[in-house]
């Protein structure tokens, strides 16, 4: 098939993969799906090691558990605040980790109430 241009109801994809318009406007949507498609970007795959993952998992996770202790109920909100303490400001003590997440609470109110207690 080389020099040719393979037809593909209203997109013509020609050996340079490059993608034209020929039809009608209401087929304006499969020519944005296709050329999305082909000119997705790749991503290089880098992740992070999976050492530092897995401590930066553990970590969390006691910040969660410290946080319940602390509150005596599992609030929505304590997940992204163990995130955050996690991963920000790599909080190592429960005092930190306390007052951070009052100030989380307080800058960030939640409209559901709590009431899983334990």
């Amino acid at each position: 098939m080389t020099g040719k241009a393979v037809i593909f109801a209203p997109v013509i994809l020609n050996r340079a993969t490059t993608l034209t318009y020929k039809g009608s406007p209401e087929r304006l949507i499969y020519y944005s799906l296709f050329s999305f498609l082909l000119n997705k970007k790749k991503f290089s795959g880098k992740k992070m090691p999976y050492k530092d993952a897995q401590e930066r998992q553990d970590h969390r996770v006691w910040c969660i558990e410290q946080l319940i202790r602390y509150e005596g109920c599992l609030d929505p909100r304590m997940y992204e605040c163990a995130d955050h303490a996690a991963t920000i400001y790599n909080v190592k003590n429960k005092d930190a980790l306390y007052t951070l997440w009052m100030d989380w609470k307080r800058n960030r109110p939640s409209s559901s109430p709590s009431n899983n207690r334990m």
